[in-house]
């Protein structure tokens, strides 16, 4: 923690302790001005108007002790889980899916953003969705939710996909979401195309 500081964080080293905690920068205005509030509790929580030593959000010489580190850190994860619960359930509204449905599919995205960058392929969407033997295009998909389809998916985009997919042609969501075995032995059948164009 203090690489040889005596104990305190400096400023410049914040962000590379929080990434290794599991953290990443905000990146909205928004985002950021929300961790700022958190940091800014947590100093008046530990820090009175006597307190002498240079602020960390103020001064390039001011530091964070373990315990405000400590504590900032559980704040910004509890107002993670707030926000990814807030958008999780407008995003259940939205796509007219059970919220319990919704952390599911959380789940099964997670275990394929292998590199960690909140989004992953149309080919790994696709892999997805072979386990309900479906394999759409971006051609056909777009067709059905009318606009273009990206080569990344975001969790809104993954979500709000599945879910005009089951609208036009209702799938086995649970099937999704069982654990998948991709042994040698597991002879699954051709997943077959959509028959989008068909009327």
């Amino acid at each position: 923690f203090s690489m040889g500081t005596g104990g305190k964080l400096r400023s410049k080293g914040l962000q590379l302790a929080m990434k290794t905690v599991g953290l990443g920068f905000p990146e909205s205005h928004s985002e950021q001005l929300k961790v700022r509030a958190v940091q800014e509790a947590v100093l008046k929580h530990y820090r009175n108007d006597d307190n002498e030593a240079p602020n960390p959000l103020t001064s390039s010489k001011g530091y964070w002790e373990l315990a405000e580190f400590l504590l900032m850190v559980a704040g910004v994860f509890e107002l993670e889980r707030h926000d990814k619960f807030s958008g999780h359930k407008d995003l259940a509204n939205e796509v007219g899916m059970d919220m319990s449905m919704v952390q599911e599919l959380a789940a099964l995205f997670k275990e394929h953003d292998e590199n960690m960058t909140k989004t992953i392929t149309f080919t790994q969407f696709q892999r997805i969705l072979a386990r309900c033997d479906l394999r759409p295009t971006q051609d056909e998909l777009k067709v059905i939710v009318s606009t273009e389809v990206p080569d990344d998916l975001t969790f809104e985009d993954f979500v709000r996909y599945i879910g005009a997919l089951n609208s036009f042609m209702p799938i086995d969501l649970k099937r999704l979401i069982l654990p998948h075995s991709s042994s040698s032995g597991d002879h699954r059948p051709q997943a077959k195309q959509v028959p989008y164009g068909k009327h």
